[in-house]
């Protein structure tokens, strides 16, 4: 609900290509909608949705086509003003029981309070709204961008190797309810296939394999 479909589509498609340099073709671009045609579904709703439709429409998904993975971009566009904690809190009460009863995954994507500054970490209890959000949550994952790596590259105060070393995100487990282990991964990221990657000179992941070459088998 934070991107209209066609721009969230483009993304994806540069996602799933993972090229480094350049667009996919456009024969390319329509083996990635083939092969996306029964993984990928899109609730197309851009502004404030009810709540309950998008529950009413989570239902139908999971019924209708084993749908296991639902991402909810993001709270702030379910139709909850900011100050309705109660609101809020039975939303989340209402994930709770839809990914327990139908045995699926819920992201629920949330904002960060304003701090002093954005090149501030955020951590557990920096999550916008009602703390009934993280409490209820079975895992919390912050994901923090790296404003400061950005300024200094704009302004030329490092040089280029120290700025290249340093992450442009980390991926912060804060919360973990049915495993041991909560910390950081750093994140480099690739304005062109809009991947992070766990090392900057890691090779982006190719999702979709595409190939035009004329193959014979014998």
């Amino acid at each position: 609900m934070e991107l209209k479909p066609a721009r969230l589509l483009k993304y994806l498609t540069m996602q799933a290509a993972g090229m480094s340099r350049g667009f996919p073709s456009s024969e390319y671009h329509r083996a990635i909608v083939n092969w996306s045609q029964d993984k990928l579904w899109i609730f197309e709703c851009v502004g404030t949705a009810k709540a309950d439709r998008l529950l009413e429409v989570f239902r139908y998904a999971r019924k209708r086509y084993g749908i296991k993975v639902f991402l909810i971009d993001s709270l702030m566009k379910c139709g909850f003003a900011e100050d309705d904690y109660n609101g809020i809190k039975r939303f989340v009460e209402k994930l709770c029981d839809f990914k327990n009863e139908y045995d699926c995954h819920v992201f629920l994507v949330t904002h960060a309070r304003k701090g002093k500054s954005e090149e501030e970490e955020i951590g557990k209890f920096d999550v916008k709204g009602t703390g009934a959000i993280v409490d209820l949550a079975d895992n919390l994952i912050n994901w923090w961008r790296n404003k400061k790596k950005e300024r200094l590259a704009e302004k030329g105060e490092m040089d280029t190797e120290t700025i290249d070393a340093m992450p442009d995100a980390k991926m912060i487990i804060d919360k973990q309810r049915n495993g041991d282990w909560e910390g950081e991964i750093k994140m480099w990221f690739c304005k062109n296939s809009r991947q992070f990657r766990e090392h900057k000179h890691s090779r982006n992941i190719e999702y979709v394999p595409f190939s035009t070459e004329l193959r014979v088998v014998k």
